[in-house]
């Protein structure tokens, strides 16, 4: 298992394959999962800009990141 795989970070672009398990998250368990790491609540984010600034820049870190696992996958598939 990859590091990436570890974190339960996936590409939802890929087909499932059947070595390894899935790893694909809707975009509301994405952000559950940012603001359980953060500690904010979703009233932090709405009301405080320093929150929202915050979760926004993890969510943007975990978009960069998928991102950047498709297309190692897709290097790795050729």
């Amino acid at each position: 298992m990859s590091a990436i795989e570890s974190l339960g970070l996936g590409s939802p672009e890929n087909p499932v394959r059947a070595d390894r398990p899935s790893a694909m998250f809707s975009e509301a368990q994405v952000v559950a999962r940012i603001l359980r790491f953060t500690g904010y609540t979703i009233d932090d984010v709405i009301n405080d800009p320093i929150a929202r600034n915050t979760v926004r820049g993890y969510y943007g870190l975990h978009r960069c990141v998928e991102k950047r696992c498709a297309e190692l996958d897709e290097l790795s598939a050729r």
